[in-house]
Formats: C-alpha cells, sequence, structure tokens
C-alpha cells in the first residue's frame, strides 16, 4: 500500500490552511487528489513538495498566475523553462521597483505631513492641525 496523506496532514506538514490546500486545488496548481470510498481526499507525498515549492514562490511576491506559470516551467526543465522563469522574475522586478517607488512617493508625503504638524504645535500652544485641514478641504 502506497502512503498517502488526508488534507489535515498535508495543512499540518506544509503550514497551510485546509482551505488553502482546496483554494489551491480550484485554482489548478494542485491537481485534485483520489478520493476514498468515503470522499475523503488522499493526496500523494508529492504533493507536500509541491505546496512548499508554491509557498516559496509567493515568499518571492510572485502571484498565484507567476506560480501556476513556474510549476509548468518546474515540469519542464532547460532553457525554455528557465526563459520561462527569468521573464517573470524580470515582470516582478520591475513591479516591485514601481512599487517602491510610489512608496518612496508616499513617504516623502508623509514626512511633509508630519513636518507641518510638528511645526504647527511648536508655533502654537492650541493648534490646529494642519494635515486635518488640508484633508478635510473638497477638491471640485
Amino acid at each position: 500500500m502506497s502512503v498517502s496523506y488526508r488534507i489535515g496532514e498535508v495543512a499540518r506538514l506544509t503550514g497551510v490552511s485546509v482551505e488553502t490546500i482546496r483554494y489551491y486545488e480550484r485554482r489548478r496548481l494542485l491537481i485534485a487528489p483520489p478520493r476514498t470510498d468515503g470522499g475523503f481526499r488522499r493526496y500523494a507525498p508529492e504533493v507536500v513538495a509541491e505546496v512548499g515549492f508554491i509557498r516559496q514562490a509567493q515568499a518571492l511576491g510572485l502571484t498565484l498566475e507567476d506560480v501556476h506559470q513556474l510549476m509548468n516551467g518546474h515540469k519542464h526543465r532547460g532553457p525554455a523553462g528557465c526563459r520561462r522563469v527569468c521573464d517573470l522574475l524580470d515582470r516582478r522586478i520591475i513591479e516591485v521597483d514601481s512599487r517602491i517607488a510610489q512608496l518612496r512617493t508616499l513617504r516623502k508625503t508623509l514626512a511633509a505631513h508630519l513636518s507641518s504638524c510638528t511645526r504647527a504645535l511648536g508655533d502654537s500652544p492650541n493648534p490646529e492641525c494642519p494635515t486635518l485641514q488640508s484633508l478635510g478641504r473638497v477638491q471640485i
């Protein structure tokens, strides 16, 4: 008899929830496993590694669509699979760089608001908060 796991065992071994495993199945990241006569899913040991792969790819900030493509590339090793991975990672780096630029702009805005609030507190014993005033202005 070959080794197989119930969904709760896979969840425990991989550190994800049972619902996450079901979600991965719905997204076709995991192949739906065979079921027992009682309707219980029975997962092959390889599924533990596949869930680990998904989690590690997500830790790199990849989307589940990216992960799906990577998993297909993972099955097709060699130059074509590696090029696919390079393209995905290159796209992700571009997205991260864009997000970093947005966060830098946000940080400058927050710092400017902090500075104006600090100045207002230093200039008057009972100041109006300039940030609250600017947020309350209606832009038409």
